[in-house]
């Protein structure tokens, strides 16, 4: 299915400082590879697995966030967070197969 991934991981950390009312939580995820564009097939009685659009993916990689707060006073807290610290590479990648007389490659 488009957008589903085969597995996810999703972990974290959490620190709360009661006395100085701090919180800060430290988190992980990775995602698996998944369809970002689902392909096309030449189903044509003349098509060949040439003409064939294969589906497109976006490859697996991993995420670490960080979020802080710090209460100050009763009604009001301070938040702060930084997405994606590791800043990995997006890659998208298509796997098409070819045909040659002889053997698909």
């Amino acid at each position: 299915m488009q957008g589903q991934s085969p597995y996810l991981i999703n972990t974290g950390l959490f620190y709360r400082n009661e006395r100085g009312d701090w919180n800060v939580g430290l988190l992980y995820n990775r995602i698996g590879k998944r369809i970002t564009g689902v392909g096309r097939t030449d189903g044509s009685e003349s098509g060949s697995i040439n003409n064939d659009i294969p589906d497109a993916y976006e490859m697996p990689r991993n995420m670490l966030d960080i979020s802080l707060s710090k209460k100050v006073g009763r009604h009001i807290e301070i938040k702060a967070s930084v997405r994606d610290l590791l800043n990995k590479e997006i890659l998208f990648k298509q796997f098409p197969k070819f045909y040659d007389a002889d053997n698909v490659l």
